[in-house]
């Protein structure tokens, strides 16, 4: 893989991650290592996170 190849996967990267923390919603797991990037670049930026899950029903 050459050097261009790579920078142009980091920004591609970095583009997504840029979307999705400026986005209104975001749907994600918590097992996952994107999806917490993604929550705690919301939170940095000052977003709302209200997590669901489906046993907050049962409770």
């Amino acid at each position: 893989m050459t050097k261009q190849q790579r920078g142009k996967i980091v920004l591609e990267f970095l583009t997504d991650l840029f979307i999705e923390a400026n986005a209104d919603l975001h749907v994600g797991t918590l097992t996952s290592n994107w999806c917490r990037l993604v929550d705690e670049m919301r939170l940095a930026l000052g977003k709302l996170i209200p997590f669901y899950t489906p046993e907050q029903i049962y409770r």
